[in-house]
């Protein structure tokens, strides 16, 4: 028998076991979905009927990796050098932490490569931009309008300085300080949402490599808007902790503890969308003329810190006192600063996140104030500790023979117009303490008469109306009953 003719033979016998072993991969199992799960995005997709079947539907994009600058040349552990693009020097960093997102939120998402001509403007189609690299971010002035008009619109920037380059983060300052000029990067501070969303990062194990920060604590930047932390920079090294690596000589947070933190910044962005959303819809106070003799107005204390981080909270509650109350309100907010003249303002708010500081003349003035029958209404924004420890401090300066102290549940002013003797708080002080239904405040009186109510958990955030996620606060409903109290009582003392 020839050769080929019994190769042939041979080729025909075995054929059934090579495609078995070799053959195309088998499809994919079919699905029968009895709900559908959607992650916390507005998705363009309906629910299919029970005994529909359907493919697995593409995550939805979650991150755009800006493409920007030029190459470096990259240097392998094998002495190798390439050209690599400066934006990508790290490939694995999104896919490993998307999927540690995917495991601690339950849901999947995918990012996308894009730049800053093209990438979307609208945060619900993309939430997150991300920027990384070593340095030669110079950005054209449309550029800078355009991430403006992102951010300003619910969207989160994120830069991270890829192995800890200064140049990066000099680069990085510098344009955001041309994009929103007049509001620096400054630290945020260890209560910061973004370092307790999913994980609690306290602390934080750094390589050898990074010098000045001997107190473990994390360390990022921000700027805020509203009570939302819209530009977030990382001058340490996360890259290399998002991709689960650590290379040698790198300023870095340990791998472990930038994912953690990875997730968190995931998960606080998402969450913060629809409050960005709201607070892009500015409420206008049309009744700008002078106010009529016997008007109640709203007047608002500048000062040194973020003064003023509901822009919208004024506006709901005066409306709100218009419809409970037989007051004549203007719907007007007047903002002063604490070295005005005073004469005829019968009511103050103050509040903030962040510390600030009176001057001596400004600390008279304000005791003045008081002193001559004025009413202060105080409230740490989302319960931050830094306005906190401030106001304490400031009070105790401009009122040094009387201290603050707290008001129990029947003092006058939670009754004064509505019943705010027993209080709902947001589910951050539920869990933290639980079984808290009493007002928690403090005040100062002075000939006998209440002068000063402050309240360490939140007010002005409830008056908004939106949910503001992580705020130690009071419920929507009750921070409206206590501050129209206080208005009531500031206008018959």
């Amino acid at each position: 028998m020839p050769r080929f003719v019994r190769a042939l033979l041979v080729l025909l016998i075995l054929l059934p076991d090579v495609l078995a072993d070799h053959g195309p991969p088998p499809a994919a199992p079919k699905r029968i979905k009895g709900g559908e799960s959607f992650p916390p995005l507005p998705l363009p997709a309906t629910p299919l009927r029970r005994t529909e079947r359907k493919r697995e539907p593409a995550p939805p994009a979650l991150v755009g990796k800006i493409r920007y600058g030029g190459t470096r040349l990259w240097t392998n552990a094998d002495g190798d050098s390439f050209l690599i693009n400066d934006w990508e020097s790290e490939k694995g960093d999104l896919p490993v932490l998307l999927g540690r997102v995917a495991s601690a939120l339950g849901t999947r998402y995918r990012f996308e490569v894009t730049d800053l001509e093209t990438f979307s403007r609208d945060p619900d189609e993309l939430p997150i931009l991300y920027f990384t690299g070593h340095g030669e971010l110079n950005l054209s002035p449309e550029q800078r309008v355009a991430l403006r008009e992102y951010v300003v619109l619910g969207g989160t920037i994120l830069g991270v300085a890829c192995h800890g380059t200064p140049a990066f983060s000099v680069a990085f300052m510098q344009e955001m300080a041309r994009v929103f000029p007049g509001q620096p990067l400054k630290p945020l501070p260890p209560d910061h949402p973004v370092y307790h969303s999913v994980y609690d990062v306290d602390q934080v194990a750094y390589s050898p490599f990074v010098k000045g920060h001997d107190d473990g604590l994390p360390y990022l930047l921000g700027i805020d808007f509203g009570c939302r932390t819209g530009v977030i920079l990382s001058p340490l090294c996360l890259t290399c902790g998002f991709a689960n690596v650590q290379h040698t000589q790198c300023p870095s947070w340990s791998a472990g503890d930038a994912a953690r933190i990875g997730v968190n910044l995931i998960a606080y962005a998402l969450a913060e969308l629809p409050l960005g959303k709201f607070l892009s819809r500015t409420k206008v106070y049309y009744e700008s003329e002078e106010r009529a003799r016997g008007d109640f107005v709203f007047a608002q204390v500048r000062h040194g810190g973020d003064w003023d981080p509901d822009p919208s909270a004024a506006a709901n509650l005066l409306r709100a006192v218009s419809q409970l109350t037989s007051a004549t309100v203007k719907f007007k907010r007047v903002s002063v600063a604490p070295s005005d003249d005073l004469t005829g303002v019968p009511f103050l708010y103050i509040t903030g996140h962040d510390d600030f500081r009176f001057s001596d003349a400004e600390a008279a003035n304000l005791r003045a104030f008081l002193e001559s029958g004025g009413f202060l209404l105080a409230d740490a924004c989302c319960g931050r500790q830094s306005f906190d420890a401030a106001f304490r401090r400031e009070i105790r300066r401009i009122l040094p023979d009387k201290p603050l102290r707290p008001l129990a549940a029947d003092h006058p002013v939670f009754s004064a117009h509505l019943d705010a003797t027993e209080i709902a708080y947001t589910p951050l002080v539920t869990r933290e303490r639980p079984g808290l239904t009493r007002p928690e405040m403090e005040g100062v009186e002075i000939d006998g008469v209440l002068r000063v109510l402050y309240s360490r958990y939140d007010l002005g955030n409830g008056w908004e109306g939106v949910d503001h996620p992580f705020t130690r606060g009071l419920s929507a409903s009750d921070a409206l009953k206590v501050a129209v109290n206080a208005i009531v009582h500031a206008m018959t003392h």
